[in-house]
């Protein structure tokens, strides 16, 4: 049975899927089918021109070579299906973080609880814009490297912007052949599997890498790497002990992966320092609300706050 709206057609005993047939046409199809019409015409010619046997035997495996280019059309087909479906359902489970659906609908923003606002704090709601910082450019250059597998940890202290220039680098990546892959808690075991089903250069993020148990895993599945080109980036709060423990735990070619120096992320430093961002966070958040922009001026007392403190105080 043929899904809702499919059609189907019909030739003798053969019955085949329309849409199938129209999707399975690729150029390898195509060129097996113009082959068979010119030898079904020369064939056709030789028994116009020729009685006997032979040429009514050769006629009539002419006829049915094109319900064999079809019935090959709808197996490569499937597999296409199969395989696109396959891929389909592991960048779902390797997403990146996305926004929240839904919005205010309509409510006074005044009676929203403070947690429903909030959330415009996390990196994948992007309600304030990224600011270029130079570790990005680090990155980008670290991927574009030569060398199959390369493995980085990104470190900095809550709130310092790990996952927002991490999602900035995944977006800059997939603008030139490279997929970005989150891998969720207890899929160490399985991410390397996936760059090499998924077969195109891929970069692994592992947000809060330091409570990881499969990360000693996933680096003896790369240990060797000849797959398609990888890179593996870490984030955590801190270089401690963990990292310590994870080099000393795992196989020499695996701790070689780990030799390149942690990049640690501070402060952003802005031209017109945190009142700066701070200014630009109002406006976005205002906009996000549906609210009038509040006059408000930022005080701060200590050292620089790391990034996310400006903008939940423009929030608040």
């Amino acid at each position: 049975d043929l899904p809702s709206g499919r059609s189907s057609r019909r030739c003798g005993r053969f019955e085949w899927d329309a849409e199938a047939v129209r999707v399975g046409l690729d150029s390898r199809t195509i060129a097996v089918g113009g082959f068979a019409v010119l030898l079904a015409a020369g064939l056709g010619g030789l028994a116009g021109g020729t009685a006997g046997v032979a040429a009514g035997v050769l006629a009539a495996m002419a006829g049915l070579v094109p319900p064999a280019v079809l019935a090959v059309a709808i197996e490569r087909r499937a597999r296409n299906a199969a395989r696109e479906k396959r891929r389909l359902e592991l960048l779902k489970s390797f997403a990146s973080p996305v926004p929240a659906d839904g919005g205010y609908g309509g409510e006074d923003p005044a009676g929203l609880a403070v947690r429903d606002v909030a959330r415009y704090l996390r990196p994948e709601e992007a309600v304030v814009g990224f600011r270029d910082r130079p570790e990005l450019a680090g990155l980008l250059e670290w991927c574009a490297a030569g060398g199959r597998v390369a493995v980085r940890l990104v470190t900095g202290s809550g709130g310092a912007g790990k996952t927002r220039l991490a999602l900035r680098l995944g977006q800059a990546l997939a603008g030139n052949g490279w997929q970005p892959l989150w891998v969720p808690r207890g899929r160490e075991g399985g991410a390397a599997a996936t760059v090499r089903d998924l077969g195109q250069p891929c970069v692994l993020v592992v947000d809060y890498a330091e409570t990881r148990d499969g990360l000693g895993t996933l680096l003896a599945d790369v240990a060797g790497w000849d797959g398609p080109d990888l890179r593996i980036l870490l984030l955590a709060r801190s270089s401690g002990e963990w990292w310590q423990r994870l080099a000393a735990s795992t196989e020499d070619r695996s701790a070689r992966l780990l030799g390149a120096p942690p990049v640690t992320l501070g402060p952003l430093s802005l031209p017109g320092g945190q009142a700066e961002l701070f200014s630009e966070a109002l406006t976005a958040f205002a906009g996000k609300l549906g609210v009038a922009r509040p006059s408000a001026r930022l005080v701060l007392e200590g050292p620089e706050p790391v990034v996310l403190v400006v903008p939940a105080a423009a929030l608040l």
